[in-house]
């Protein structure tokens, strides 16, 4: 929707996050073709602690686009084939295609970025002109408090 925040609520497990992830490949790949300059569509996956945004939780969060429940490869499927995977260094989320002794195939394709809201001080500097969405996964405390200030810093 148009809108300048949409939250998705919604029962554990209904494909609420699976649902948000295809729409952000799909989004991601449309431009593929371009020059990297042209290119729109990339995202911004946000979490509110440092440590739930360690490389292997993203890609954990990303997995079920590899291979879900019903061994589907969305990544392939969307890509054509050009990639299977995910890449995720450097505080990147790339597309990557890797063979089956898990050597890279194809250049990686940068689509989207993941950061921690304590660290938007840091990325408020940077040129993000090329991304078009931001996502914040668990956007509602339970366990853990929220951080003082919150809105303001996801906003900066």
């Amino acid at each position: 929707y148009d809108a300048e925040y949409n939250a998705v609520l919604g029962a554990r497990t209904n494909g609420k996050s699976y649902g948000i992830k295809e729409f952000l490949l799909q989004e991601a790949w449309k431009d593929h073709e371009k020059p990297e300059a042209e290119r729109k569509g990339k995202f911004c996956y946000i979490r509110r602690y440092k440590d739930d945004i360690q490389q292997f939780l993203v890609y954990g969060w990303l997995k079920d686009m590899v291979c879900n429940k019903d061994k589907k490869n969305t990544v392939k499927e969307i890509t054509k084939g050009k990639y299977n995977d995910f890449k995720i260094a450097k505080n990147g989320i790339w597309l990557c295609c890797y063979d089956k002794e898990g050597k890279e195939t194809e250049k990686p394709y940068l689509i989207g970025r993941y950061i921690n809201i304590g660290d938007a001080e840091r990325w408020k500097s940077q040129s993000m002109l090329d991304f078009d969405y931001m996502v914040m996964e668990e956007f509602l405390a339970s366990s853990k408090p929220y951080l003082p200030n919150e809105p303001a810093m996801l906003e900066s």
